[in-house]
Parts: structure tokens; sequence; C-alpha cells
């Protein structure tokens, strides 16, 4: 192998690695939660939560961004816990039917009563971490005594947020969850 030939296959096995290692990164870094939320997603946290209250009226007590569509949890004015998949493009409602979970009917009656007695809607919840934390909210989740908030920045950093039943934040941190097993 002449000179010329030898460094060309150095710099090909090079640029090789460079970009294996980059895919891995890439892989690791959506794993730990750091992708942007996606361009293409025009509906906010707050629109989502206002799109599924017109399908289901009642009180949203958890919404999240999976792959540009908010997948939103509400428990009806008649009591039913009901799923809603809202297209993050167009607002179009893919998916409303009964939450057939196999929690236990007190346990759930307790978290639709707490929700229902809550004074911070999740719309107030998204539109509180967004004064507190740049970026887009991208999920949310009624704890049973105030709300856990999620907001990507542009880099696709995550923060979690934590209210209180009266909307004060009680903690603002990095995410640092490792979400490779949250399916």
């Amino acid at each position: 192998m002449n000179t010329r030939t030898k460094k060309v296959v150095i710099i090909s096995a090079l640029a090789g690695g460079v970009l294996a290692a980059g895919g891995a990164t890439a892989a690791v870094a959506a794993d730990r939660g750091t992708e942007p939320a996606p361009k293409d997603v025009r509906l906010t946290a707050a629109q989502a939560a206002q799109t599924a209250l017109r399908a289901a009226p009642g009180h949203v007590a958890e919404l999240e961004l999976d792959d540009g569509v908010w997948e939103v949890t509400v428990v009806g004015a008649d009591g039913a816990w009901r799923e809603l998949e809202i297209a993050g493009d167009s607002g179009k409602v893919a998916r409303n039917a009964v939450d057939q979970d196999d929690d236990d009917r007190a346990t759930r009656d307790a978290e639709a009563k707490a929700l229902r007695a809550s004074k911070v809607t999740a719309e107030a919840a998204a539109a509180t971490a967004l004064r507190t934390a740049q970026g887009t909210v991208t999920g949310a989740e009624f704890t049973g005594t105030g709300w856990e908030v999620e907001v990507t920045d542009a880099k696709g950093a995550e923060r979690d947020l934590t209210f209180d039943g009266n909307g004060q934040v009680t903690a603002n941190a990095p995410d640092t969850d490792d979400d490779a097993d949250d399916d």
C-alpha cells in the first residue's frame, strides 16, 4: 500500500468512527431527554388541554407530548377517565376512549376528587412553568396535591418543575431521569 492509499484508509476509518460515535451520542442524548421538542408541533400544552376538554369535558389529569402527538388523560364530568390523542400539528383528536386502567376504583375516585378540588388547572400550571423556565411544555401531571411539569428548551434539555396546590413552584431542577425505560 502506498502512502497516499494508507492516508485515505486511515481518514476513512476515522470518519467512520466519528460518525458512529456521533450516532451513539445522539442515542444516549435521546435516552436522557435531551432531544428537542418536535418543530412541527404547533399545538401548545394549554391548547392541547383545551382541545381535550372540548372533546371530553372534565378536568385534565395529565398530558404528554410523545412523537408529535399529545396524549391527554381527562377525568370526565361523569367520573370516567378518558385517554385522548391529539395531533400536535393540526389539533385533530385522533383518539378519545375510556381508559381501561386496572387501578382500583377507590384510588381513582380519590385522585378524581383531588383533581376536581384543585385550584390549579393543567393550563395554569403550564403557563406558570413557562414564566419560570424557557422552552416548551412537553408534559404535565397532577400528583394528587399539585402538578409536575416538564419544560424542554431549544437544545433539548429538560427541566422538571413541581407546583403545590396553590400553583407555587416548589422545585425547579434539570431532568436527570434516564428515560430509556419510559414507554
